[in-house]
């Protein structure tokens, strides 16, 4: 029976203690990276701290030092193509300065790693980085189309919803915050209008949800559309999206070829 590789992070002197005292009772090795702080003010230690964290878990019985690892989440809140690039530049910085540290100390950190889907790209691209983990750039959705990380034409997951009601003034899909989740971007992204793009019909604005059902308003003459035409939806956020589903429904130019099951849907106990 084949066992998980697992990697966890760490941010402070009292984590990684807490984090030996569980796996030293258990005669186990876990390997560690230190987290470190690029802006977005989350967790991590500042460039300056990693030494003293990782001189700490140098001491340590059982935990391995192998990585040090940075998030720049604020890069969603960026306006500009400029402030991206500054962002990504000072996401790998915050890693090369803190693996610098810790390499003067002589303590060896082999992997270097960035991960921010609207800054990947660039601070990747930095020599001195071994790793990045772009993980929305596997799917994009719309808040990396209103970044420009991505276009619409980019974008690899969708919701499938239908029109359940037409009025003069309104249209009404299946589709509400239970399947396009009201999440608007992380971090303070506002580059999205309204609750997903439509393909079939771009010109339409989701613009509010309640649990089952999604509105978009209209104004004129009613479109040439029935209940039951189906609407094909890019959402805003595509990672909070999945978690709502227990199963991605594969297909290859409009022909089904396959499930896969989203195995950590809901696993937050």
């Amino acid at each position: 029976m084949s066992k998980a590789k697992i990697i966890l992070a760490v941010d402070s002197l009292e984590q990684a203690s807490m984090v030996n005292h569980y796996f030293e009772e258990k005669n186990l090795q876990i390997e560690v990276w230190i987290k470190v702080n690029c802006g977005l003010d989350r967790c991590g230690v500042e460039s300056e701290e990693a030494v003293e964290l990782a001189k700490h878990i140098r001491e340590l019985s059982s935990l391995s030092l192998q990585g040090i690892f940075t998030h720049a989440g604020h890069s969603y809140a960026a306006t500009t193509q400029e402030e991206i690039e500054d962002i990504a530049q000072a996401e790998a910085n915050a890693v090369l300065r803190s693996s610098e540290l810790c390499e003067k100390a002589g303590i060896s950190i082999k992997h270097r790693s960035v991960g921010s889907t609207p800054t990947y790209k660039i601070s990747g691209a930095v020599e001195g980085i071994t790793e990045v983990r772009p993980g929305n750039a596997v799917f994009f959705d719309m808040v990396q189309v209103g970044l420009g990380a991505a276009t619409v034409e980019d974008c690899a997951l969708t919701v499938l919803s239908s029109i359940g009601s037409i009025k003069k003034n309104r249209i009404v899909i299946d589709a509400g915050s239970k399947t396009l989740n009201l999440d608007k971007g992380a971090h303070g992204n506002e580059s999205v209008a309204g609750h997903g793009y439509i393909l079939e019909h771009p010109e339409w604005i989701v613009e509010r949800l309640s649990e089952e059902h999604g509105v978009i308003p209209i104004s004129g003459e009613v479109p040439d559309v029935h209940v039951g035409d189906a609407l094909t939806i890019i959402p805003n956020h595509a990672c909070t999206v999945v978690n709502l589903f227990d199963a991605y429904v594969v297909h290859r130019d409009g022909v089904v070829v396959g499930t896969w099951k989203v195995h950590a849907r809901g696993r937050n106990d």
